[in-house]
C-alpha cells in the first residue's frame, strides 16, 4: 500500500516521474557491468550546474542545485549524500540519505560530503571503488577519496555508465519526444515575440514562459540568444547577462533552446530570425550549405559509426566549400539526455564510443565566412540513431525565419 501512496505522491509533485521498472532496468544493467570490471561499489557526484547528472540517472530525479552523491553498491540499496534532507517518497532503491551542508564557497565544507561518503563506504566494506564522472567531481572530494581508496577505478567505471545511459529506452525516447515538442513551441513563441524595439530579455521571457507551461522540468534552461547586424562584431548569441540589447530592424536574431522537458531530458534546437527583412542571397546560400552538411552528417548517424569519422567528414566538407571549420573545430555534435551534453561526442579532443541504435545525437554545424558579408550561419537539431541513419526529432523547418515585419 505504501508503494502505491508514494507513487501517487510522485505523480502529484513531479513532472513526469521515471517509472520504477525503468530504474530497475538501469540498476540491473549497471550491476552486471560492475561484475565484469570487478568493483564493489560506484560513486558519482553531480555538478551543481548543467552537467554531471549521473545521480539523476540512478535516482530518477535531480534533488536540487547543490552537489549530490550517489553510492551504488553491487548488492543492496543506494546511499545518498545531499545538502539537506530529501523526502523519501521521491526516492526508490535508496537505503538512507546522509546530510552534509556542502557549499563550495565555505573553506570548511570543501570535503563535507566526501567525509560522509567515505563513512558509508567503510560501513559497506568496499575494497574496490569505481568513480563515475571524474570530470564533475570537485578536486577536494577526489583528494579525500584517494586517502582511503588509492586505487580508484575511474575510466572503466565511467565508460560503463556512459555506455548504458547513452542508449535510450522506450520510456526515455517517449520523454525526449515531449522535449522536442516543447522546443518547437518555443520556436513558435519566438516568431511572435521577436520584433524591433523589444529587449532580448523580454523575448526570452516569453519563450521561457512557453517552455514552463509546456512541461519544462529543470531548474536551469541554458537558453542562449542575441541580435546583431550582419557583419558587425557584436555578440551573435549568449546567456542572460548579455540580453539587455534592444532589437533593431535588419538584425539577425539567433536563438538556441536548451531546456529539459518531462523527466529531465535535454535537447538542443537553434534557428536564425531575420528581423523585418528577407534573408539576402549570400546568407541563404551559406545557410543552405550548413543545412546540407547537417543532413549529410545525420545520414551517418548509424549503429557502429565512428564519431571521429563523422567529424572528419564535416571538416572535409567545410574545407571543400571554402569556409572556416566553425563548430567542427570545437564541438559539432554530441549525445543528449539527462545531461545537456553527453557522450558520444564529435570533437577534436577524441571519442572512443561508437554510435548505437537509440542514441540521441545533436547535430549543430555552423560557420561564418568573411567573404559572405559576415553572416554567421548555424543550425541545431537532434536525431535518433537508427539503422537507416539519424531520424530528426524536431519538426521545425530547416530554414531562416522572417519576423517582426
Amino acid at each position: 500500500m505504501s508503494d502505491i501512496l508514494d507513487e501517487l505522491w510522485r505523480q502529484e509533485y513531479q513532472i513526469e516521474p521515471i517509472p520504477t521498472f525503468e530504474l530497475e532496468r538501469r540498476w540491473k544493467a549497471v550491476r552486471e557491468g560492475m561484475e565484469k570490471i570487478g568493483v564493489d561499489a560506484l560513486i558519482t557526484v553531480n555538478s551543481p550546474y548543467i552537467h554531471g547528472h549521473y545521480p539523476q540517472w540512478f535516482l530518477g530525479f535531480q534533488p536540487h542545485g547543490y552537489e549530490t552523491t550517489v553510492i551504488f553498491p553491487i548488492e543492496g540499496e543506494m546511499i545518498v549524500v545531499a545538502h539537506h534532507h530529501l523526502d523519501k517518497r521521491f526516492l526508490r532503491g535508496v537505503k538512507k540519505v546522509l546530510v552534509a551542508p556542502q557549499v563550495p564557497t565555505f573553506r570548511t565544507a570543501w570535503a563535507a560530503d566526501a567525509i560522509k561518503a567515505v563513512e558509508a563506504l567503510k560501513e559497506l566494506r568496499v575494497e574496490r571503488l569505481g568513480v563515475v564522472g571524474l570530470g564533475t567531481m570537485p578536486a577536494s572530494y577526489y583528494q579525500y577519496l584517494v586517502k582511503y581508496f588509492p586505487n580508484l577505478v575511474i575510466d572503466e567505471a565511467t565508460d560503463l555508465v556512459d555506455e548504458l545511459r547513452a542508449v535510450k529506452s522506450d520510456v526515455e525516447i517517449r520523454l525526449i519526444m515531449e522535449t522536442a515538442a516543447i522546443d518547437e513551441l518555443c520556436i513558435e513563441a519566438a516568431m511572435k515575440a521577436i520584433r524591433p524595439g523589444r529587449k532580448v530579455y523580454e523575448v526570452m521571457a516569453d519563450i521561457r514562459h512557453t517552455s514552463l507551461l509546456a512541461g519544462e522540468s529543470a531548474d536551469l534552461a541554458a537558453l542562449q540568444a542575441g541580435s546583431i547586424l550582419p557583419g558587425s562584431d557584436g555578440v551573435a548569441f549568449d546567456g542572460l547577462p548579455l540580453w539587455n540589447h534592444t532589437i533593431k530592424k535588419h538584425e539577425v536574431f539567433t536563438l538556441m533552446i536548451e531546456c529539459a522537458g518531462p523527466g529531465g531530458y535535454y535537447l538542443e534546437h537553434a534557428r536564425h530570425f531575420c528581423v523585418g527583412f528577407s534573408p539576402p542571397k549570400e546568407f541563404e546560400t551559406l545557410f543552405d550549405e550548413v543545412v546540407e552538411l547537417q543532413n549529410k552528417m545525420a545520414s551517418m548517424y548509424r549503429p557502429g559509426a565512428d564519431p571521429m569519422e563523422i567529424l572528419e567528414f564535416a571538416r572535409g566538407f567545410q574545407k571543400e566549400r571554402g569556409f572556416p571549420e566553425g563548430e567542427a573545430a570545437r564541438l559539432i555534435g554530441h549525445g543528449q539526455g539527462l545531461d545537456l551534453v553527453e557522450r558520444p561526442s564529435l570533437t577534436p579532443l577524441g571519442e572512443t564510443m561508437k554510435l548505437k541504435a537509440n542514441m540521441v545525437m545533436s547535430c549543430h554545424p555552423g560557420s561564418k565566412s568573411p567573404s559572405r558579408a559576415g553572416y554567421p550561419a548555424w543550425i541545431d537539431d537532434d536525431y535518433l540513431v537508427t539503422e537507416t541513419g539519424g531520424v530528426r526529432l524536431h519538426k521545425t523547418p530547416q530554414e531562416i525565419f522572417v519576423v517582426g515585419g
